[in-house]
């Protein structure tokens, strides 16, 4: 075998471990971000929530209603049933 052809095959042997290697790491990245992500997601849910008594739920549904027909995005009679729904329930 000639010296080029012997360094021709280490240095495919070298790729091609190099190559193992890497689907190796990218095997471990890709399960790692599958676990990652959706924690990341759930703590921003858990953390973002808004937690208090069903009085502050009412109360902050009814500026969001006041609000909604503020802008005109809903009308009057709309504004003034759905009060009255909220505070029935």
């Amino acid at each position: 075998m000639h010296l080029g052809h012997t360094i021709g095959a280490i240095l495919l042997l070298i790729g091609v471990r190099i190559c193992v290697m890497l689907d190796d790491s990218l095997d471990k990245a890709a399960t790692g971000l599958a676990v990652i992500i959706p924690a990341i997601l759930f703590l921003r849910w858990f953390l973002g929530r808004k937690v208090g008594s069903p009085d502050e739920w009412l109360e902050e549904q009814i500026k969001e209603l006041e609000r909604r027909f503020a802008l005109g995005e809903i009308d009057e009679e709309t504004y003034h049933q759905r009060l009255r729904d909220m505070r029935d329930s």
